[in-house]
């Protein structure tokens, strides 16, 4: 089954073809003189809208086009799931409100489990049961494996040439290979025990030297998440020291930028909103700034091993990893510096955010849930049988708490 991360709420269609409705039309004036005396002279711009908007065909001609569009639809072969009421130019986006995934429940109640809903002029299907999820992300796996098409995917991430966001074929099956093995495989996983073993440490002593004074949780998940995966993949930490700040801050904005809608990929008659509102030249900023801490990344790793000679290069973190891959010809696989740069990128940022926020949200519910956290700390004192640690191997033993992570992962 190909492995990619496909929204439970809104998924993508990328088989349903979606098409802009009606064509610009230019109507151009010419103005050329009949005679030498007597010229032609242009009516005002102003003018020439305002006679549009006030010829009484033009009302009637909207209206007409409406019914047709909304009672007379084309005829398809295409048997579309069942779909909610939707507007021309914004499809389904009024519906969603401030809250997405409940208004998706509230829809897919009335709807059924497996829906077609339009964000603007993409048309969307969205799966509301197991079933049907188990449907498209295991029996229709490789039809629904590639991400639509996105202006931010594109600016923000190379170009889309990311294992998250290329399409689905053999640049995508390497890169994934790459990541996988060098970097998500068991056996990697067990080699990068001491960094999280040192990181928790450091994270247990902090909450430990607060003297039962407040802490504040999220800013040290961000820390510890930021610290074990710099390490793993960028061979040192980088939240540290005097440009630590500026690091997170452009954390920050990264991730923000990359989960933000952008108008223009759905409604593309509105994608001059992006120019106008600073929107593109706030992302073209981070993208070049994201960029260029990338690349400094790379050059570093690549100067510090100059002159080295093989057998003495200890290959601990993913760069140096990929770096090697790049100079070995032997192994089959092609890596650019733009391919590199991309997995670099994507490890760092999904192993950064999402495991912070995982992290935050499931401490949340604990406190929510008193007599679950009593729990959870009853089998942790057990397990530990007094120790003043834990081990990954104590983990293991911890059924309950497991359980309690991996219900709120579900939810």
């Amino acid at each position: 089954m190909t492995q990619r991360n496909i929204s439970h709420n809104a998924i993508g269609h990328n088989s349903v073809a979606s098409t802009a409705a009606g064509s610009h039309l230019r109507h151009y004036l010419s103005g050329s003189a009949t005679s030498t005396i007597k010229t032609r002279i242009k009516p005002p711009p102003q003018t020439t809208m305002l006679t549009f908007l006030l010829n009484p065909f033009i009302l009637p001609f909207f209206i007409l086009l409406f019914i047709k569009w909304q009672f007379f639809p084309p005829k398809t072969t295409v048997n579309p799931p069942p779909s909610p009421f939707w507007f021309p130019i914004i499809g389904n986006f009024h519906q969603l409100g401030t809250l997405p995934h409940r208004s998706l429940r509230s829809l897919s109640l009335r709807y059924g489990p497996l829906m077609l809903i339009h964000l603007g002029n993409i048309p969307t299907v969205v799966a509301s049961s197991a079933e049907a999820a188990r449907e498209i992300m295991k029996t229709h796996d490789i039809v629904f494996a590639s991400r639509p098409e996105s202006k931010l995917a594109k600016k923000l991430l190379y170009d889309a040439k990311t294992v998250s966001a290329a399409p689905y074929g053999d640049h995508w099956r390497q890169l994934k290979s790459v990541m996988v093995l060098q970097l998500l495989s068991t056996k990697r996983v067990r080699f990068f025990r001491s960094v999280r073993a040192e990181e928790t440490a450091q994270l247990l002593k902090i909450v430990d030297d607060s003297n039962n004074h407040p802490v504040n949780l999220s800013e040290l998940f961000v820390t510890y998440t930021n610290n074990v995966t710099c390490e793993v993949v960028l061979g040192r930490k980088y939240g540290e020291g005097p440009n630590g700040k500026k690091f997170k801050r452009l954390l920050r904005e990264f991730l923000v930028a990359l989960g933000s809608v952008n108008i223009g990929d759905f409604i593309p008659y509105l994608a001059w909103v992006d120019r106008v509102n600073g929107s593109d030249r706030e992302v073209d900023r981070i993208a070049r700034e994201i960029d260029e801490f990338v690349e400094g990344v790379v050059k570093e790793r690549t100067k510090k091993h100059h002159g080295t000679a093989e057998n003495a290069v200890d290959y601990d973190n993913f760069v140096d990893i990929v770096l090697e891959m790049q100079r070995d010809e032997t192994n089959g696989i092609l890596l650019d510096k733009t391919n590199i740069k991309a997995l670099l990128l994507d490890a760092y940022t999904a192993g950064t955010d999402t495991t912070a926020t995982v992290l935050e949200w499931v401490m949340a519910e604990l406190l929510r849930h008193p007599s679950i956290m009593k729990k959870a700390q009853a089998e942790v004192r057990a397990v530990s049988g007094g120790k003043t640690g834990l081990t990954e191997e104590d983990l293991e033993k911890m059924t309950y708490l497991k359980a309690a992570v991996i219900f709120r992962l579900q939810g």
